[in-house]
């Protein structure tokens, strides 16, 4: 037989296969439900705590404490569950510097004896707008309350008890509604890529990609409903709270603070039949590297009269403006199931595939462009950014084995290894949920510009094909892992890729587990998965509070 003709007979039944199992795997994850109505709440709760005179969570700077408010911290949640018999979820965002695992382990635990059964793991998203104006003290871990005088038991307790009163309330509120996406692009003077360096590096056909360094699209999900009235809008855009100086000492959720107490005010005030009022979260996404000041202007002392007040006003109003004009543009309405995934796993020294590719990662460890801070910080006089190891810094390590697998990052903190408790998380919760034609994904870090893109687009591509519209990036959700940048970013050692925790391939392997989520979601029939959870030990909370 003719070689070709072999080749086309084996060709052609390798094409039928992988038709049939491409149209039995659709028909797996093929859902029932293709209802536009699903059960919808909200509801906002106060979790600022006690406002005496501990340290702020944000800068990392002792002398930043608490003396007043500026505007009191909130969380915010959404409930959604679909009509056709499928699993609650509720979306929270919170006004907090970041989220740990002991905290979401404690709001799910409390739910759980107000609500028995009725959220899991998989079932609540729990994230931080990333507020540096936020009080502090509320870390699992001894390296977040070294600047904060310790672990604060009462602001932890505000925390937890707030969350849960918000969460319980939007499960209570519940409603038949829609939910509709709109979105739209940001003024030029919102965003400013803070490490334009790094950027730089990444390869010219994925930069030509994009018109900008930076991710300028708001995405707004409205919550509406049976008589067209807003429930909610949550967003997700990306840019750090970081207008107020480092000088400030009163508590704030600053510019996404600031956007939801505008938005939330404008929609209250409109003529309404509902009794209950709007609410409005403004969620954080692709700002790993997303400063609101250009680099150049400092924002721990942009004015010295001013402290950023005058940025952190004009900042918020703009993406309230935008927010509110979504809002009012009619939405694509949401169809389809409500899907919870959720697995947590291992990071140090493991090895992860994606796509034919092997990569491991490496123990968690801090490097000496971390403790440079940001172009537009407070540096820390001995450190600089853009420290590589073997070229700026002497081939000397006291981890060689680590140093090697850190490859350009000069190990400073080795965070990760520490006893009797690391002081940085080696395990973490990913998270995806579907919404009808909506995927989020929960992301356990801070996720620079590009690494974010890159995420977006391997999730589109495992997706689309079943349904997703739009996914959008929920970081610095359920656990905090410092910063992810893509590889070519690692290379420059500016401050995000010295904080990315595990080496320089983190990226991947955080693609490679998402990956693998979202074709559980997609190929299996089930609606809802989580790993078993791990639990962290109330022995070694760090520092004592102050007496």
């Amino acid at each position: 037989m003719n070689p070709n003709t072999t080749w086309s007979i084996s060709r052609l039944i390798n094409l039928t296969f992988g038709l049939f199992l491409g149209y039995y795997s659709a028909s797996l994850s093929a859902k029932p439900c293709a209802s536009t109505t699903f059960m919808i709440g909200a509801a906002k709760a106060e979790i600022t705590g006690p406002l005496d005179p501990v340290g702020m969570m944000g800068y990392g700077e002792f002398s930043q404490k608490v003396a007043g408010i500026h505007m009191p911290l909130m969380s915010r949640a959404l409930f959604v569950q679909d009509q056709c018999g499928g699993l609650p979820v509720v979306i929270v965002i919170n006004d907090m510097g970041m989220i740990f695992g002991s905290i979401r382990e404690q709001i799910i635990k409390s739910i759980n004896k107000l609500l028995p059964g009725v959220f899991t793991e998989s079932r609540v998203l729990l994230s931080a707008t990333h507020t540096h104006a936020g009080v502090g003290g509320f870390a699992d871990r001894l390296l977040y309350n070294i600047t904060t005088g310790g672990r604060h038991q009462a602001t932890m307790d505000a925390i937890v008890r707030g969350t849960v009163e918000a969460i319980v309330q939007a499960y209570q509120s519940q409603e038949p509604g829609t939910l509709q996406l709109s979105q739209g692009d940001s003024p030029d003077n919102l965003q400013f890529n803070r490490s334009l360096e790094a950027y730089e590096k990444n390869p010219p056909w994925e930069k030509s990609m994009y018109q900008n360094p930076f991710d300028p699209n708001m995405v707004m999900l409205v919550a509406k409903d049976l008589n067209n009235e807003e429930i909610a809008g949550f967003n997700w855009f990306g840019v750090h709270p970081v207008s107020l100086s480092i000088e400030n000492n009163l508590v704030s959720g600053d510019n996404k603070g600031v956007a939801a107490f505008l938005l939330e005010e404008h929609l209250n005030k409109k003529p309404r039949q509902r009794q209950a009022p709007f609410i409005g979260g403004f969620v954080q996404s692709k700002a790993g590297d997303i400063s609101p000041y250009p680099v150049g202007d400092f924002f721990w002392n942009p004015h010295p009269d001013d402290r950023g007040w005058t940025r952190n006003i004009d900042h918020g109003r703009s993406q309230f403006k935008l927010a509110a004009t979504l809002i009012d543009q009619t939405g694509t309405p949401l169809s389809g199931p409500v899907q919870n995934f959720e697995a947590t796993h291992s990071l140090a020294h493991e090895i992860y595939s994606l796509d034919g590719h092997i990569f491991k990662t490496c123990g968690g460890v801090l490097g000496v462009s971390f403790a440079a801070g940001t172009e537009n910080a407070r540096p820390f006089p001995i450190f600089k950014e853009g420290t590589i190891f073997g070229v700026n810094w002497p081939k000397w390590t006291l981890m060689p084995t680590e140093q090697t697998c850190h490859q350009q990052k000069v190990l400073l903190l080795p965070t990760g290894f520490l006893k009797p408790k690391s002081w940085t998380a080696n395990r973490a919760p990913f998270q995806l949920v579907r919404l009808g034609n909506l995927l989020i994904a929960g992301l356990p870090f801070e996720v620079t510009t590009m690494a974010g893109r890159r995420i977006e687009r391997m999730l589109m591509q495992t997706t689309s094909p079943f349904g997703i519209k739009q996914v959008v990036l929920t970081s610095l959700a359920n656990e905090y892992l410092h910063y992810v940048t893509t590889r070519e970013e690692y290379e420059s050692q500016q401050y995000e890729g010295g904080s990315t925790l595990f080496g320089p391939h983190s990226l991947e392997a955080y693609q490679a587990i998402l990956k693998s989520l979202a074709e559980q979601m997609v190929f299996e029939s089930q609606q809802e998965k989580t790993s078993p959870s791990y639990h962290h030990s109330v022995k070694h909370l760090n520092n004592p509070p102050p007496p």
